[in-house]
């Protein structure tokens, strides 16, 4: 009878269990499910059983997380009444010993949709970002739009969320909010790109974790589903040990000037950030092509986007506006000696490639910051750039903000002038004014792309160049590079190079800092051809003619504008905390 009895009890409190939190539960049921727990926690406690991840306490996860202090969900909600726990019943009269099994994985028996499903009204990143549809929002003009998911078919709530402590951290908020985590970004909905090859291996993190572990770059899906990059592309589990790829990671293109393909060794977890940040092409095609540059298209030789990676480690600008044997007229260190004069193959080459092109920045988070000149960022020793800068804390919205600057920027910037630098000042005091600089120097190379060749860019329309007055529309881009036969082949492909150098360099807004010498010169060296189709050094007299009130020439003298003291050799600031007065023996930088 005693059996028969609590036979009868544990039917009960299944059926209760089962309703699920995401159902139109009573209070009393809820209270009733937390209360029956007890007995889980209790024992569960006393037998001090870990997370497999973690390694910490199941009980003690739980009894943090939301689910608990919310009174979300109880031990029963999901995992059911006695889940997999001998039955005392059966022991005596026969039948199953073990009940509940379906529910030993909440997240594969589907029990977290219950709250957290298509249809349900919880939703833990704000309302309307939903986890599992692909659903359609208004952009900013009005059109719907279809957006990618938290979650698909190819992953599961464990990849981003530990089970028992399922609180959210701030991480996961950052990152809803980055560039890799918003659902309606253009590189997340575009196309559906798991149905593309060699597309799906950044555009989605199936794609991504296939082609970073396999090398594989195919597509995976016939069936369209849009994902953005998840927690699971970087992080191994809720533990948050970083991924390491298996494959040698190597440039789709042939680099400039012939540099190594490769990327350095020693970059530690940057390594994941590099392969979708390279690019896809490099100057390098437009300099060996033999398309017919009457009838060619931009898109042809589309670096692609945010190829910050690409221009950090020398690899992609267009270079061949001048046999990279003849004097730049630029002067570095070489051979240990300072202020000698190089050639431009050499300028425009890493010093990890044989060239003289250094970077503090590419030195971040490698053994090489260990002797490097800027003696505060001597500590930076892990995780390559791209992680030293833009995960610093543990932040995940990618931003350079208040964290960045003091673990790592004000360590070798300490002023601008005579401004002391802050982490309230820095972005408006430093970085916003390097950005500006750098951006009046592409604008100057669009206006005289304009003026003296008839070509407009526009960033926001493929293939992006197209002729003067003329509606930006696919069908209307440029695609006759030799001006109707008044440019020779070489030049075709120079005026060609340009136009690259200017979408590259637009591309990656924070070119200025991923790369700044490099993308200097290779704006310089753009600018020299266009205003004459000679490589002459004639920058500064151009940039003064074209727009004198931002490009101001001081000579000796006076102070040049900071504008023009980009693009002509800027010297830094003097120790009186000025900016240094135009050399007038040496104008590239």
């Amino acid at each position: 009878m005693r059996c028969v009895y609590l036979l009868l009890l544990f039917l009960t409190s299944l059926t209760i269990s089962l309703s699920g939190c995401g159902n139109d539960k009573t209070a009393s049921q809820t209270e009733s499910n937390f209360a029956a727990s007890e007995t889980c926690i209790t024992c569960h406690k006393t037998s001090r059983t870990t997370s497999s991840v973690t390694l910490a306490s199941i009980t003690d996860e739980w009894s943090a997380s939301t689910h608990n202090t919310m009174k979300g969900a109880s031990c029963i909600d999901c995992h059911g009444s006695g889940n997999g726990h001998p039955s005392s019943c059966g022991g005596c009269h026969g039948g199953s010993t073990t009940v509940g099994l379906e529910f030993h994985n909440p997240v594969a028996a589907g029990r977290c949709i219950n709250c957290h499903g298509v249809n349900a009204s919880t939703f833990p990143l704000g309302k309307g970002k939903k986890h599992f549809d692909i659903y359609t929002t208004s952009n900013a003009v009005g059109t719907k739009v279809a957006t990618a998911t938290y979650v698909g078919t190819q992953n599961t709530c464990t990849n981003c969320h530990a089970p028992h402590n399922n609180t959210l951290l701030p991480q996961h908020r950052e990152w809803a909010e980055s560039g890799h985590g918003k659902v309606d970004a253009d590189p997340w909905i575009h196309y559906t790109f798991n149905t593309r090859n060699s597309c799906n291996r950044c555009h989605t993190t199936t794609g991504f974790l296939k082609y970073i572990k396999t090398g594989d770059d195919a597509a995976w899906s016939t069936k369209a589903e849009q994902e953005m990059l998840r927690c699971n592309g970087c992080h191994s589990d809720y533990s948050w040990t970083r991924i390491t790829p298996t494959i040698d990671f190597k440039t789709p293109y042939t680099p400039s000037l012939q540099a190594s393909s490769g990327f350095p060794a020693d970059i530690g977890d940057s390594k994941l950030c590099v392969p979708c940040h390279a690019g896809l092409s490099g100057g390098n095609a437009i300099e060996t092509t033999n398309a017919d540059l009457t009838n060619t298209s931009f898109g042809t030789f589309n670096s692609h986007y945010m190829a910050a990676a690409g221009l950090m480690f020398v690899k992609n600008g267009f270079t061949a506006f001048a046999d990279p044997t003849a004097m730049s007229g630029t002067l570095a260190t070489k051979n240990g000696v300072t202020s000698t004069p190089v050639t431009y193959g050499e300028s425009l080459t890493s010093s990890d490639d044989g060239g003289v092109l250094t970077s503090t920045h590419r030195k971040f988070g490698t053994m090489a910051m260990a002797t490097d000149s800027h003696a505060g960022g001597r500590n930076l020793l892990t995780g390559g750039p791209c992680v030293t800068c833009h995960l610093s804390g543990k932040h995940h919205t990618l931003e350079m903000d208040a964290s960045a600057f003091n673990n790592v920027c004000v360590k070798c910037h300490t002023k601008e002038g005579t401004t002391v630098l802050t982490a309230d000042n820095f972005k408006s005091v430093f970085i916003e004014e390097q950005s500006a600089l750098f951006q009046n120097a592409i604008t100057l190379a669009r206006t005289l792309l304009h003026t003296n060749y008839g070509i407009d860019y526009d960033s926001a329309n493929y293939p992006y160049f197209f002729p003067v007055g003329v509606a930006h529309i696919r069908d209307n881009g440029f695609t006759d590079w030799t001006l109707t036969g008044t440019l020779t082949g070489t030049d075709a492909k120079r005026l060609l190079g340009a136009c690259f150098n200017i979408n590259l360099l637009s591309r990656d807004p924070a070119a200025y800092a991923h790369a700044r010498t490099y993308a200097r010169r290779l704006l310089y060296d753009s600018i020299d051809f266009l205003d004459d189709k000679t490589m002459n050094h004639s920058v500064s007299t151009t940039i003064v003619a074209t727009d004198p009130a931002l490009f101001t020439n001081g000579g000796t003298s006076t102070l040049s504008s900071p504008s023009f003291n980009y693009l002509v050799r800027f010297n830094g600031p003097k120790t009186d905390g000025t900016n240094a007065t135009l050399d007038t023996n040496i104008e590239r930088p």
